[in-house]
């Protein structure tokens, strides 16, 4: 297949060379109001004609710092990045210069960016890397077992002495399930009462979750959050921002923590994420209603009619976030998806089935559902997924 390259996007849509696509990955997740949305093209407009970057203070910053602060109060200490993946790097540099600890845990099936210490995962039979050129790192890292509760507390048992800190997505976008909640209040507890700090990842739920953040939605309170995607209202972003306690602790640390980059809080991603932040704040109740409505239509009709037919496929989500499973089974985590998908060969079929009917999903299967879909798009993807699943049951 030629490589497909797009050319423009305007709300649930992609194109093409001149052909339009229904679009469900919407950046990985970060376009939850749509491509080019009024929000996004009113931000851009204001700040075209006032420059793009100064590399120092500018009012936009200040005034989406103030707006956030005023939903996470316990959280003032708010650094920007371009990224979540710097957002991740410098909460972990944080936490191995308060603790002066190397070594982090973290949870199978997590991704917390392209960054070098987090670059790694389970299969069925060991620790794996994602890249080359990381070996060397593989002893700092504590691999935990997601939704395997006994597993994970044993482990942190066992390296607690020598551990910064924990960092962990509440929810995985690899495998998003409910049944995370029970399993993340039971690695919290742990962690808060053997004095072991958390990041918690919130780059794709950021925003995107009920209550803004899965942290508020189950009143956690981890040490540090990180955030990205729908913060930046459709440009580059990311924030680390750091418990109020723990700021304490690193301003009487002997050791200083650069946080810096020439486009960090730049203007145009400071106006857009503010202006898309504001408006989602405003509409909350709406549009949870209206992406929920289109999310739980998408796998209740799929996952009937794979009854119907007894069909090895479902789809498995969190709120917004859907994943499709090529079994009838509820699956936990990334490893025992991967035992029915290995290499994901059936996502990527998948995948190149629905984008010859004109619907893009990126190669991880992951689908985010965003303001701009409708009904219609929803029935559009049932048709041509249980299509699918007819062709290769036949």
């Amino acid at each position: 297949m030629n490589k497909l390259i797009f050319d423009g996007a305007k709300n649930q849509y992609l194109y093409s060379k001149k052909k339009k696509y229904l679009d469900f990955c919407m950046s990985n997740g970060a376009m939850i109001l749509g491509h080019s949305s009024k929000t996004f093209l009113k931000s851009v407009n204001f700040q075209k004609n006032l420059g793009s970057n100064y590399s120092f203070a500018n009012i936009q910053n200040e005034k989406y710092q103030k707006e956030i602060k005023k939903i996470f109060k316990e959280y003032e200490n708010i650094h920007f990045c371009n990224s979540g993946s710097e957002a991740n790097i410098r909460a972990l540099r944080v936490l191995r210069t308060v603790t002066n600890k190397k070594k982090i845990a973290m949870i199978n099936g997590s991704w917390h960016g392209s960054v070098d210490n987090f670059m790694f995962d389970l299969n069925l039979k060991n620790k794996t890397f994602e890249t080359g050129g990381l070996s060397f790192q593989k002893n700092d890292v504590v691999m935990l077992k997601h939704n395997n509760i006994e597993y994970s507390l044993n482990l942190l048992k066992k390296n607690r002495k020598n551990l910064a800190g924990l960092i962990l997505e509440p929810i995985q976008a690899s495998c998003p399930t409910k049944i995370s909640e029970k399993y993340l209040y039971d690695i919290f507890k742990y962690c808060k009462k053997n004095n072991i700090l958390v990041i918690f990842d919130e780059i794709i739920t950021g925003l995107r979750a009920y209550d803004f953040t899965i942290f508020k939605k189950l009143n956690l309170k981890p040490d540090i959050i990180t955030f990205g995607k729908i913060f930046g209202g459709g440009f580059p972003i990311g924030l680390c921002c750091i418990k109020n306690q723990l700021s304490s602790k690193l301003i009487k640390s002997k050791t200083k923590v650069f946080f810096g980059g020439t486009f960090s809080g730049n203007p145009f991603s400071s106006i857009t994420g503010l202006n898309t932040f504001k408006f989602i704040k405003k509409n909350k109740k709406k549009i949870n209603n209206h992406i929920e409505n289109i999310s739980n239509f998408i796998e209740k009709n799929v996952n009937d009619y794979c009854k119907l037919k007894n069909y090895n496929f479902r789809i498995q989500r969190f709120e917004s976030i859907l994943k499709p499973i090529f079994s009838n089974k509820s699956i936990i985590n990334k490893m025992y998806k991967e035992k029915y998908d290995p290499n994901l060969r059936k996502t990527r079929d998948l995948q190149n089935y629905l984008l010859k009917n004109l619907i893009f999903i990126p190669k991880s299967g992951t689908i985010f559902i965003s303001y701009s879909h409708n009904i219609s798009n929803a029935k559009r993807l049932v048709k041509v997924l249980t299509q699918y699943l007819d062709v290769k049951s036949s």
